[in-house]
């Protein structure tokens, strides 16, 4: 007879998850029905499970699986039969019901159950996860996971050796751990079902260290404390405009205290409030609790003209239309404080709060100018500047022949008397673009502007004067540099074949230059190739991938030349490595297509026969060492390589690389038991497999070859899944 298969985890599923299920059969089919109720009280029991099996059950085929409603009614269309029903509901005791034959409609196939008043211990031991320690006093709480009531059905408090014991009755659970100082953690989901006492083990992170920093903010004419004040300590170099944020803020209270926590580090404390001048207290050591005494006083804000005139550097006229800006060195919010232009008389004035300000000063046509670090404690006046004017240069850089413009010409420019070949750095550096247009633009000055390409005889334009405005239309016309070349061509053939090899990579070097070749070509569809080069001694070379490198050496050119041919031998092709070549004889598993079956999953379930879920170290031990240079590995199907240690679970990818770290040969995993794809078998692969076997979820081939753990039939079926039922509940194995 078979009892207690559904597991109690996979009935709470049920309850949840599934809609009541019926099985048509072709014929007659008549309705059984029936109510179950709970024994004492007569209340209807909601989401009981009905298993139907077909005849005494012996045989565990299951006819169909139904829940009860809200009133405990339950009911089932099945063909003309023997049957037994199975009752099961979590926290009551399970029974069974003999309908020795329907033949007609059945109501009244009731059931009544009685509670279950045994439970389970649940107990382990809480250590710190850095030192190993015991941890005492260490609240644990355990949830209900299909309560939504907020309080917990059993807490304890661990004692001096860290060790909690809890009296839990049937169900799933949530334990909580906590304690301050530490980081909380859980244990989720575990099953009990009463049986042997069960232990399950925690470890707690202490929490990162925090130390209170405190002061006073006052204010620095009367003394009086300033209420409101934002702090915000940030690690030195970590301000907002260098893309950090806090690590602490706070506010301070009535009295001008405040008390900001932050971990361990050197802090700059920023304090800000409307109306006052922001200040900061700088590389503030924090590396004990509760450092006091980081007081500050904080200015009223009072506004100051700043005022000045602005000219031309040559000249010494005003400069009008100057866009002015100030920056403030301390709060660095990244755009200006304030801002002007000058009038028509080159005069500007700005209004400024007390603060050390960077003033920048620009006009188009003339290079920007800073003043830096104006103090402003009152009126400032006679902050001047002066701008020198810069002068745009352009023109067009063209081939002597056809008149084309010539891209990618390096121009670089000089202050007269100062060029490259004396040691000296251009001034500027640019490049023409596809149309060989060019900019540059310069300050004040005499200069000589050179023009160098490759392939072209260098030029310049000398003694161009800057002075401010555009220059337009410099332009200038490049010759090329002619050098006699000469052809030299030949044939590149197999040397087995005597054919044609097309795309050889064919690349002329001179012997007496190291660095870049000098020419470099493809030969045609015969084999044929051609390149022009300067008289001289080359090494030419001839590549092309499944072929040996040669090459004709010392080549003399001093004219044309023909039948420069070569032979290139073909690479010995190598059969790929296969993982079916490095298996061991005595291997447990086995081959499929392109899947690896023949591990058995561990196992995670209420029952005393827990296994651990087989590793990647076990799966290599079914094969050989690779050989010298190529590797066996597996990765998840994220593509994230497991190590030796990690459990290996069906849908992983077992790959043999070769020697230049491509996969030579793969295998999808297949752990028997285990549909969800970690190496072990529990209440989650159960449901899987129920719903795989209903049509209610696609499984993939590992999944299914996954889910085939009983002996009945090729496809998945009913009895697949009640092997894995009792294999999960610790009465059969895989």
């Amino acid at each position: 007879m078979v009892r207690k298969v559904v597991s109690l985890l996979l009935t709470v599923f049920f309850a949840l998850a599934l809609l009541p299920v019926v099985t048509m059969a072709v014929g007659e089919t008549y309705t059984l029905s029936g109510n179950v109720t709970e024994a004492g009280t007569g209340n209807a029991l909601k989401n009981a499970v009905v298993a139907i099996y077909e005849g005494d059950g012996s045989t565990a085929v299951v006819a169909t699986v139904v829940v009860t409603d809200e009133y405990g009614n339950y009911s089932a269309v099945l063909p003309a039969g023997a049957y037994t029903l199975y009752f099961y509901k979590s926290g009551y005791m399970d029974t069974l019901l003999q309908v020795t034959m329907l033949n007609g409609h059945l109501p009244g196939q009731n059931a009544v159950l009685t509670p279950a008043h045994d439970s389970r211990t649940v107990s382990g031991n809480v250590t710190n996860a850095i030192s190993g320690e015991a941890l005492a006093n260490v609240a644990v709480k355990a949830y209900d996971v299909y309560s939504d009531g907020e309080e917990p059905v059993a807490a304890a408090v661990t004692n001096d050796d860290g060790n909690y014991s809890l009296n839990l009755p049937n169900g799933v659970y949530d334990i909580h751990f906590s304690k301050s100082g530490y980081v909380s953690a859980a244990l989720e989901s575990i099953p009990v079902s009463g049986g042997m006492p069960l232990t399950r083990d925690i470890t707690l992170a202490p929490a990162p260290a925090v130390y209170a920093v405190s002061g006073r903010v006052t204010d620095v004419y009367g003394g009086q404390a300033i209420a409101g004040v934002s702090v915000a300590a940030y690690a030195v170099g970590s301000r907002a405009e260098n893309g950090g944020s806090p690590a602490g803020m706070g506010t301070t209270d009535g009295n001008g205290r405040y008390r900001i926590d932050v971990p361990p580090s050197t802090y700059d404390i920023y304090f800000s409030k409307s109306g006052y001048v922001s200040a900061v207290l700088s590389a503030v050591m924090i590396e004990s609790d509760l450092q006091t005494g980081q007081d500050i006083a904080l200015a009223a804000e009072s506004v100051y003209t700043v005022g000045g005139n602005v000219s031309d550097a040559a000249n010494g006229q005003a400069l009008a239309g100057v866009s002015v800006e100030a920056y403030s060195l301390l709060m660095g919010s990244g755009g200006p404080d304030a801002s002007g232009v000058t009038d028509g008389n080159g005069g500007y004035s700005l209004l400024l709060p007390s603060g050390t300000y960077d003033l920048y000063f620009s006009k188009d046509g003339y290079a920007p100018f800073w003043l830096r670090g104006v103090a402003v404690r009152g009126r400032l006046t006679g902050m001047d500047a002066v701008l020198a004017a810069v002068t745009t240069i352009s023109g067009n850089v063209s081939d002597a022949q056809g008149g084309q413009g010539i891209p990618d010409v390096v121009v670089e420019v000089y202050a007269v008397g100062e060029s490259g070949d004396r040691g000296n750095e251009p001034v500027v550096t640019e490049t023409t673009n596809a149309e060989g247009d060019y900019t540059v633009t310069l300050p004040a000055g005499v200069y000589d502007i050179y023009f160098y390409k490759e392939g072209y005889i260098a030029a310049a334009l000398t003694t161009v004067t800057a002075n401010g405005g555009l220059l337009q239309g410099r332009n200038i016309v490049l010759s090329a540099s002619f050098t006699s070349t000469y052809a030299v061509s030949g044939r590149v053939v197999d040397a087995g074949s005597g054919q044609a090899i097309g795309g050889v990579s064919v690349e002329a070097y001179d012997v007496y230059a190291q660095g870049q070749p000098v020419a470099v070509t493809v030969t045609d569809s015969n084999g044929g190739y051609s390149m022009s080069l300067a008289a001289g001694l080359y090494d030419i070379y001839f590549s092309k991938y499944g072929y040996t490198a040669s090459g004709l050496f010392a080549v003399d050119v001093n004219g044309v030349m023909s039948g420069k041919d070569i032979t290139l031998a073909p690479v010995p092709k190598e059969e790929p490595l296969t993982l079916r070549e490095i298996m061991k004889a005595d291997s447990s598993v086995m081959f499929r297509g392109d899947l690896l079956i023949g591990m058995a999953a561990g196992i995670n379930g209420p029952g005393s026969g827990n296994a651990a879920a087989p590793t990647v170290a076990d799966l290599k031990s079914q094969f050989e060492n690779p050989p010298q240079g190529c590797a066996l590995s597996v990765t998840r199907p994220d593509g994230t390589l497991a190590a030796d240690t990690a459990a290996v679970g069906t849908g992983m990818l077992l790959c043999l690389y070769d020697v230049n770290g491509q996969a030579a040969d793969r295998l999808t995993i297949v752990v028997k038991g285990d549909l969800g794809g970690n190496g072990v078998t529990d209440s989650g692969d159960v449901l899987r497999l129920f719903r795989g076997v209903r049509k209610k979820l696609t499984l993939t081939a590992a999944q299914a070859a996954a889910g085939k753990v009983s002996a009945s039939g090729e496809a998945l079926n009913p009895s697949d899944m009640l092997k894995l039922f009792r294999v999960v509940r610790g009465t059969e194995s895989l």
